[in-house]
């Protein structure tokens, strides 16, 4: 009986290539660099995302012996992380010393860069690319702003990257127990990605019908189901469901546009305007101040050529029938699609492994471009462009390494933190804080939190599913008047005019203000696109 590698054949894997083939040098370091720059990053910047502050709050209440859950009073544990190892990773430095979570994730993610590297360049090469390209497929993964901010940052970003990658590459080389492994790690790695598992078992099924051998799709989808079974099995009985509550939250409370379109140029606009945005990061841009991609001069030029590639090498896949090639195209089209019309809000971070897969594919219209020209042009040709379209990303850096360094010590630090500290202090163990920002007021705090919309909590989730018309902050605020309110200036401004809200300065008096020091705003990067410089506090009247 033929082993699933004897009946795979060139027509639908690529063909074997030579160690020659493979720039081992330059992706060497290529991976120094990647754990190298990340490890300056953390020690620059002392970043640390408002998200994961809301992880590790898990981590560490687990690791005390308060259970797997935020901070919440009177109410049952919550599942308020959305990826498993976003908290299992954290989970094991809090064993060993609570607070050490956030570090290790942070590490972890260091390291880790360099498998995002090595494995990027090993799909790029599996797929025929030339040296150069493969090249730029390991540059971007190794210094593009974003593929390095939110693992840095404390997020499980960079190792959702790299078991993605893994993955990828194993179904290349398919052999059931490991790709069976790596399909199960992307179900630990972020909920989404079940869309890929279906993609990746799909593709194996082509491969079972055409070889006419079924045994591997069969043991690789039993590992996967059996890998990720004890997870479905704990969070069902310990949290009651499976469906982590921010996925509920932000369903409940982030509008979807698509239901709001009126007319087919307005929904039209409104896609292309989503699209455009989930891949910015195709070109130099920094969204550091939480409220978007920024480009720098240039960025849309860079976009719009990677953009042509893309559509190029979808054209050339479909034409030549490239299986493996159409595996990463349908990655990208199902998760552009998934982001631009299902979710609800696309948050930075979830356009990383997104931008990740879409660098390959753009190589791949590159790769097939550049056959067109004479054999003596081609590597001095697609040598310039990769140096050309990678230059951009390294030099903004230091830019946005400062531009991160500042806002840590003069937003998150100076103001979001401090907030958070001055409710432990003030704030009884019986008090509630109203807000919109989570993550840095419950750390802090270790009080009870009523956030917008709910991801740390079923009462303001449930209101908003059930009252889908009093979807706002203010109108949260109203129904459940917390002891404290949180409130942005730029929040309050809007609600103090409004007569809907008169019971905000009838029943509330504002007792601080927490706010960016004037002559330090301007060392921050674009920091009118910063919502978070300024904050007042409200209590309830007795």
């Amino acid at each position: 009986m033929p082993s699933h590698h004897q009946v795979t054949t060139a027509a639908t894997t690529p063909m074997p290539r030579t160690r020659s083939d493979f720039p081992t040098i330059w992706i060497g370091v290529l991976m120094v660099v990647a754990v190298c720059i990340r490890l300056f990053f953390w020690m620059y910047t002392h970043r640390t995302w408002e998200d994961a502050l809301i992880t590790v709050l898990h981590s560490e209440n687990a690791a005390s012996g308060l259970g797997l859950t935020h901070v919440r009073v009177g109410e049952p544990r919550i599942h308020g992380f959305t990826s498993p190892l976003s908290v299992l990773v954290p989970m094991v430095g809090d064993l060993i010393h609570v607070g050490l979570g956030l570090t290790l994730i942070k590490l972890v993610s260091a390291l880790i860069s360099a498998f995002s590297v090595v494995f990027g360049a090993l799909v790029a090469h599996l797929l025929r690319l030339s040296k150069p390209f493969i090249v730029l497929v390991a540059g971007y993964l190794a210094f593009e702003h974003h593929q390095i901010l939110w693992g840095m940052a404390g997020m499980e970003t960079e190792i959702v990257v790299a078991i993605i990658l893994f993955s990828i590459w194993r179904l290349l080389r398919p052999a059931p127990v490991p790709t069976g492994i790596a399909l199960g790690l992307c179900t630990y790695a972020r909920t989404d990605l079940a869309i890929w598992v279906l993609i990746a078992l799909l593709y194996l099924f082509h491969e079972a019908v055409r070889t006419k051998s079924y045994k591997p799709l069969a043991m690789t989808a039993a590992i996967t189901a059996l890998l990720y079974l004890p997870w479905l099995l704990f969070t069902t009985l310990y949290y009651g469901s499976p469906i982590p509550n921010t996925i509920l939250a932000k369903s409940a409370g982030y509008p979807l546009w698509i239901r709001d379109h009126h007319g087919i140029w307005a929904f039209i606009g409104a896609a292309k305007h989503v699209f455009f945005e989930i891949l910015a990061p195709l070109g130099p841009t920094f969204a550091g101040n939480g409220t978007g991609f920024l480009r720098f001069p240039g960025a849309k030029s860079c976009e719009a050529l990677m953009i042509v590639f893309l559509v190029a090498g979808l054209i050339s896949a479909s034409v030549k029938h490239d299986l493996p090639a159409i595996l990463i195209f349908s990655f990208v089209a199902a998760y552009s699609a998934y982001y631009t019309f299902l979710v609800p809000y696309v948050f930075g971070w979830y356009c990383v492994p997104l931008a990740a897969i879409t660098v390959i594919a753009c190589a791949y219209g590159m790769n097939t471009f550049f056959t067109l020209f004479p054999p003596r042009w081609r590597l001095p040709a697609a040598t310039t462009l990769t140096a050309l379209l990678l230059a951009p990303f390294a030099v903004v850096l230091p830019q946005t390494f400062r531009g991160e360094r500042n806002i840590q010590v003069y937003v998150e630090d100076g103001v979001r933190k401090q907030i958070g500290l001055y409710f432990h202090d003030v704030a009884g163990a019986d008090d509630t804080i109203g807000c919109e920002p989570l993550g840095y007021i419950a750390y802090y705090s270790r009080r009870s939190v009523y956030d917008y919309p709910g991801l740390c909590s079923r009462r303001v989730m449930q209101f908003l599913r059930d009252h889908p018309a009093e979807r706002s902050l203010d109108r949260m605020l109203a129904h459940f008047r917390p002891t404290y309110i949180v409130l942005r200036t730029l929040e309050s401004k809007a609600y103090f005019g409004q007569p809907r809200n008169a019971w905000m300065l009838n029943d509330y008096t504002q007792i601080r203000h927490f706010q960016v020091s004037p002559d330090k705003i301007s060392l921050l990067l674009h920091p009118e696109k910063n919502i978070d410089l300024d904050f007042i506090i409200l209590k309830r009247n007795l």
